[in-house]
């Protein structure tokens, strides 16, 4: 276990955290196409403004717990591939500064390619889910780990330990979708045939630890060309929903996360009156929702998470600023979005690296 002192007066320069692994375990990268995060003169003007990427190294599938919790931090993670951590940080634009503790190393536990992680608050109390192999590629499973604390930093967290009931195959990149009310809840996670196609399935909770197997269905496949184009994959599902009556949406990565510039943002939807337990009811939009931007130098965006600032509804996601064909250079960028006629998410178009950018909760 360690832990990294905050940076709080920092003049100069910022911390910069470098990270590797997704799909194939990337190789540890110092640096990235998308160069050197521009230097802050004082922690005064990060406070104001901020810069994508937010950081200059790989952080790939990045991940903000979604809201400011009880204690008044926001919690991010990405795929780190040989440890689990966690920041905290009080906003999402400071990350430079957050406070770093490693959970476990992933030695210490057999297991490699640690990917995708994310925290759920469910009945009180702190679940980390995460994508794991202790074998090889095809060795994928979903583990998790509970925390009592308050404080999620606090390292009282149990041993990671696999989900119980799920398929005995290739499973990564857990997510957690739940009715308002938090009275019925579903663990997402993406699977890989035989076939080598990547689908996206689901299956009630029972206990946060515990997917009940007789509800366990497909939701969502390859199906249009722009989901094929680099091979087919539907993977990353991610939850979205504005509030207690909103429309119930999943955002999922289409293509190879290694794609030049065809892996992009789909998203499903529930249908007016129907049933999330249906997959019939659940309707695909017929492109991508967030894209490659040319004109921007951003391409393959994909693998998104969503958090709110005040009355600001922002995504985080990884992408690229060079055309090219690799699982490098995925670096970590935030964007503010909005709600066509207060219903549906426009994610807009990937904003160009380097823009000085008020911070999330400005507004």
């Amino acid at each position: 276990m360690k832990t990294c002192k905050t940076f709080m007066a920092i003049a100069a320069a910022a911390m910069l955290f470098t990270a590797c692994s997704r799909k194939d375990a990337v190789p540890e990268t110092k640096t990235s196409a998308a160069g050197t995060v521009p230097a802050k003169t004082a922690l005064a003007a990060a406070t104001q403004y901020f810069y994508n990427p937010l950081f200059a190294g790989d952080q790939p599938d990045p991940y903000f717990y979604p809201e400011k919790d009880a204690l008044g931090n926001y919690y991010y993670f990405f795929s780190e591939g040989d440890r689990l951590s966690i920041r905290k940080v009080s906003n999402p634009a400071y990350v430079q500064w957050s406070t770093v503790t490693t959970l476990f190393m992933g030695a210490a536990y057999g297991l490699k390619q640690i990917w995708a992680p994310e925290l759920h608050r469910i009945n009180g109390f702190w679940y980390l889910y995460f994508t794991a192999t202790k074998t090889d590629d095809a060795g994928h499973r979903i583990y998790m780990m509970k925390n009592t604390h308050a404080d999620p930093t606090d390292q009282t967290w149990t041993e990671p330990y696999p989900m119980e009931n799920m398929p005995n195959s290739f499973a990564i990149d857990p997510n957690i979708m739940q009715t308002a009310d938090g009275s019925k809840k579903w663990l997402l996670w993406t699977g890989r045939g035989s076939d080598g196609v990547m689908r996206i399935y689901y299956g009630k909770l029972i206990y946060p630890q515990r997917v009940d197997p007789a509800t366990i269905k497909l939701l969502a496949q390859p199906t249009y060309a722009w989901e094929k184009a680099d091979g087919p994959v539907n993977e990353a599902p991610e939850f979205l929903r504005k509030d207690a009556q909103g429309i119930w949406f999943i955002y999922f990565s289409a293509n190879g996360t290694n794609s030049p510039d065809k892996y992009c943002l789909g998203r499903i939807f529930l249908k007016q009156g129907g049933n999330p337990d249906n997959p019939a009811d659940w309707v695909k939009h017929p492109s991508p929702v967030f894209q490659t931007s040319v004109t921007n130098s951003v391409y393959s965006p994909g693998h998104c998470s969503f958090f709110t600032a005040g009355t600001e509804w922002w995504v985080a996601y990884h992408a690229k600023s060079v055309k090219q064909n690799t699982y490098g250079g995925r670096t970590a960028r935030i964007q503010e979005f909005t709600w066509y006629d207060g219903h549906t998410p426009v994610l807009g178009t990937p904003v160009k690296t380097g823009i000085q950018t008020p911070v999330p909760g400005s507004n």
